[in-house]
């Protein structure tokens, strides 16, 4: 073994194995999309309340649909990639608490998306 490879299995922990490598990987993107899309989430109900509160015609349509779309369609595509590609590397206690994490994430998620539509004048109709 060469010293380079020594080097780095003393750095990996010894109970380690190798398919939980890729999960501590997924770990470190999955907070930091998290704290991406917190800042995002801000920055975009910020956007919805100025427009609301101040200027309403500050914002184009385009802009406010866009943003409301954004919030639409990425967060369910993110959570299905997530749980993908994660969950059959996980034990089960991991992936029933990948459940809770996303079902929690999942009604934050419509919170936002509904009080920006509320708050940009976005009217939804069903049906």
């Amino acid at each position: 073994m060469n010293k380079t490879a020594s080097r780095v299995k003393k750095q990996l922990p010894q109970t380690m194995n190798t398919t939980q490598r890729p999960i501590r990987v997924v770990a470190r993107v999955t907070r930091i999309v998290t704290v991406a899309s917190a800042i995002l989430a801000v920055g975009s109900l910020a956007a919805a309340f100025t427009h609301a509160v101040y200027n309403p015609n500050w914002f184009p349509n385009w802009l406010k649909y866009g943003i409301v779309l954004f919030w639409v369609l990425v967060p369910p595509v993110w959570l299905w990639c997530e749980w993908k590609w994660v969950c059959y590397q996980m034990s089960n206690d991991d992936r029933e608490y990948l459940k809770h994490f996303h079902d929690l994430a999942r009604n934050v998620w419509l919170a936002l998306v509904l009080v920006l539509c509320v708050l940009f004048k976005i009217k939804l109709s069903i049906g």
